[in-house]
């Protein structure tokens, strides 16, 4: 079975380089077309006082295999990511090279221009995890992080719902291979209102797929109001130039 429910999403977008919105520290980057299923390290040149939260997405679609992004060892300089496929539709796990969108943000809670911003680290395994939030949100955009490698089997973080004070996930393993159980995996969050915080813009869509594999999207960007805030943003050296680039919590499809 190819079709797949409609599901809904939050994405964020951000020019690549460093700054800080309000008091949080953040850096964005691109890779270059080169990241695989071999551990990958990036590195990044913000000042961070320890570990931030780590979101990664690919921007590229070289490799049609099912796959999502699994990371290790993110310190306050750099982490390890790599390109993992699924093995439900076969065994093999080698995948070609991708580019990748990366954004490395310090855990906190802030409010700027009347809406907050809250980032934190959290755990789950297959069982639904509730994570509570501080503040309220009128038409809240809930990102989750790609998760770590704790576990072999494959995984990726879903979420179950939003609520007015928590949102719920839990480490979704493909139903048909292998594991019914899996440890816990951790990964970063964030969660704002839609709109745009400077540089950073933020939204949902929805996702879905046909029984016969056609897949469609939509996505609707916030007809908020652009929310002024004084921001530290410096462009990061890159060949590219700054790019805006879309973030989006997404499982193997």
């Amino acid at each position: 079975d190819i079709g797949h429910n409609t599901e809904i999403y939050g994405w964020m977008a951000i020019a690549s380089g460093m700054g800080s919105i309000g008091s949080l520290k953040y850096e964005a980057i691109i890779t270059p077309d080169s990241v695989t299923h071999v551990p990958f390290t990036v590195a990044w040149t913000q000042d961070f006082a320890e570990a931030p939260a780590f979101f990664a997405a690919m921007h590229t679609f070289d490799g049609g295999d099912p796959s999502h992004m699994r990371q290790s060892s993110v310190t306050a300089t750099n982490a390890v990511m790599w390109v993992e496929e699924e093995t439900c539709t076969d065994a093999e796990l080698a995948h070609t090279t991708e580019t990748i969108g990366v954004l490395v943000i310090q855990e906190g809670v802030i409010a700027v221009a009347g809406s907050p911003i809250e980032v934190g680290v959290a755990s789950a395994d297959i069982d639904s995890v509730v994570i509570p939030f501080a503040n309220a949100y009128t038409d809240p955009t809930v990102i989750a992080g790609i998760p770590t490698h704790n576990g072999d089997a494959e995984v990726a973080i879903r979420l179950t719902g939003v609520r007015d004070t928590s949102f719920t996930v839990y480490s979704d393993v493909p139903n048909r291979c292998g594991d019914s159980g899996h440890v816990p995996e951790s990964f970063g969050w964030l969660i704002t209102n839609s709109g745009q915080f400077g540089d950073m813009e933020f939204g949902q869509g929805t996702y879905g797929i046909y029984a016969g594999g056609k897949g469609w999207r939509t996505e609707r960007r916030s007809r908020s109001p652009r929310r002024d805030v004084a921001e530290d943003h410096r462009a990061a050296p890159t060949a590219r130039g700054p790019r805006r680039r879309a973030f989006r919590a997404r499982c193997p499809p």
